[in-house]
């Protein structure tokens, strides 16, 4: 019996890669240090200070808290997609 508690803890077991572009470095730190404050794993951060983007690797559960982090320090762009 396939239930919507099944369907929550597919989706919570599915992990995501959300990816936002910056226009400067300062916006990259702060970014960064916001998500960790927030609680999220700083081994789960890769900034790319070159290419003024940060990836955050999280559960599909959590993107929308991820976004709304990403989105205060004025993205270019903001993407996910499945880990693969």
């Amino acid at each position: 019996k396939m239930g919507p508690v099944g369907i929550d803890n597919e989706v919570t077991k599915m992990t995501i890669v959300v990816t936002a572009t910056y226009d400067s470095a300062v916006a990259i730190e702060n970014v960064v240090e916001d998500l960790v404050a927030t609680g999220i794993d700083r081994d789960k951060i890769y900034d790319d200070e070159e290419a003024n983007l940060v990836k955050v690797i999280a559960p599909a559960s959590s993107e929308a808290e991820v976004r709304e982090i990403l989105g205060r320090h004025q993205p270019e762009s903001v993407e996910s997609h499945p880990l693969e």
